[in-house]
This record gives C-alpha cells, structure tokens and sequence, in this order.
C-alpha cells in the first residue's frame, strides 16, 4: 500500500497485535512468573501456564494450587500485568516508524490497557519516545472505539490528516472510519489474540489492509 503524506499528517498505531504480537507479551509474563517463584522449576511451571493458556483453561488457578506455589491468583495477575516483558517490535515497525520521524510526520498511540502495563511494553520495544502523543485507555478515562480517543489528536494536531494502524476490526477502525482517516489493517497471521471477522458491515472494517508492516511505503508530497 503506498501511503502518501506531507507535513501536516499524523500517524496513529494501535500497540498490541500491530506494532508487536500480544501471544509474546502472555509468553513472556509465564516466563517471568515461572522463574520468580521457583527457579529450578521455572519450566516445568512455564509449561503447565503456557499448556493452560491453550486448552483454554484456569492458568493461575492451576499454578496457584500446585505444591510449593504460595502464591495467590491475585498475586500471579498482578505479576503478569506489571513485569517488565520481553518482547520485540513487528518486522519494518522501527524502519517505518523512524522513516516517518525523519519526514516530519507526527507519530500517536491509541491503545486500551492499564497504564503501567502499556508504558512497560513500550519502553521494552524501545519506542515509548516515538510518540507525539500517547492515548492508553486507563488514564485516559475511554476505550477505544470513543471518539474521544481519536479526537485527542485532531485536537492537538489540526488541520492535519489522520492515518490509523491497527488490527481489531470491532473496535479499531469504526471511529476513525466516521472522522474520514486513512484506515490501514494489519492482517493476522495466525498469531494474534483476537481474530478478526471480515464480515462485520462495512463501517467497522478498515479501508486499506496489508498483510505485513513492510507493506505500508510511504512517500511525501512534494510542493
């Protein structure tokens, strides 16, 4: 998809399952959680978790019951949302992302979640300074799709033109959708959290899809 931009346009990018895949951040809290509780068994607990998670079951109720886990589930919740997670950028997100920064464009983040848990996952990717302006749901009072989340940008950027990338077709696109932005999709490859139903009506699906991130090519107007 060739995207065409000038100096006035903003960027917006949904954080999990776009810029980097959601199953690395749950793979990586069993991991932490795994180890912080009893090292030499961290694996075989990581399985258990991870075997869990698969089958659709109780995760932390099954690791809360085993021997030697003096843990509470709350406690093991609380682990998962606020470690500090090992997880790596989307192929061609940095490029992108730089790419834009260097041509001027103002880069934004809408993402739902609790604040320290997005905060924590944008300082791993190393992009927590990529951003013009960050919307993540807790501290700022609304989910996406309020068109308050959106709004925020027109707001502090007008008279600009408005790009969102995301993922999740019940909520992504709907609202940008009414604001006339450029929509862009990125396809699941089988790894993402929530799949996506193509056959949602119209106004909730997003006007262009690619099926990776080195598909959006960017170039600028030029006067």
């Amino acid at each position: 998809m060739h995207l065409i931009l000038d100096s006035h346009s903003v960027v917006v990018f949904d954080l999990d399952d776009t810029l980097y895949k959601e199953v690395d951040y749950v793979k990586s809290a069993y991991r932490y959680i795994a180890s912080s509780i009893r090292e030499e068994c961290g694996e075989c607990y990581f399985e258990l978790l991870w075997n869990a998670y698969h089958n659709g079951e109780d995760a932390f109720g099954l690791l809360s019951k085993q021997p030697n886990v003096n843990r509470s589930i709350s406690d093991l919740v609380e682990m998962y949302r606020f470690h500090m997670p090992t997880i790596e950028l989307e192929k061609g997100a940095s490029q992108l992302m730089t790419d834009l920064m260097y041509h001027g464009v103002n880069l934004g983040l809408i993402t739902d979640g609790r604040h320290k848990t997005q905060v924590n996952k944008l300082r791993a990717l190393g992009i927590f300074d990529y951003f013009s302006l960050i919307v993540v749901s807790e501290s700022f009072g609304s989910e996406k799709p309020s068109p308050a989340n959106y709004l925020a940008f027109q707001s502090q950027f007008p008279a600009g033109n408005y790009t969102y990338v995301g993922d999740n077709l019940k909520k992504d696109f709907v609202t940008p959708n009414s604001l006339e932005w450029t929509t862009i999709c990125i396809r699941d490859d089988g790894r993402n959290i929530h799949k996506q139903d193509w056959s949602l009506p119209d106004k909730y699906l997003p006007k262009y899809c690619v099926e990776s991130i080195p598909d959006i090519v960017v170039s600028m107007k030029t006067n």
